[in-house]
């Protein structure tokens, strides 16, 4: 019996052991809500995160494509271009050969002419 008293049971009753269930109720269902808003926030964060990259990719890509084709417009306008200087020189080329053929043919007559006088006062 000593025993017993040195150790005396604290019996709960049976309202502070429904008060400490509730107590423990609530406390599991705090720690529970919290969880779910921790686990929802990281999927959100996932999310905006998988979302901001997919962003960034399309940015790239567009840039990329983007300057893709102004580095094809500036390929195109360099060959019209070169194409006008081309066709210009081929131009200016014939307008050449033709003033030579013509300085030519005009020599050659001026030559015939000049025999053919010479011809006629030698006769």
């Amino acid at each position: 019996m000593k025993q017993e008293e040195a150790q005396p049971e604290k019996k709960l009753t049976k309202s502070q052991k429904n008060k400490a269930a509730k107590k423990a109720r609530e406390e599991h269902a705090r720690l529970k809500a919290e969880a779910e808003a921790k686990a929802t926030q990281e999927a959100h964060a996932r999310e905006q995160a998988e979302l901001k990259a997919e962003k960034d990719t399309q940015e790239k890509f567009a840039q990329k494509s983007q300057m893709q084709q102004n580095e094809q417009q500036s390929q195109r306008e360099k060959e019209v271009h070169n194409d006008k200087i081309i066709e210009q020189k081929q131009i200016e080329q014939k307008e050449e050969v033709k003033k030579t053929e013509e300085k030519n043919w005009i020599e050659e007559r001026w030559k015939n002419d000049s025999i053919g006088t010479n011809i006629e006062e030698i006769e």
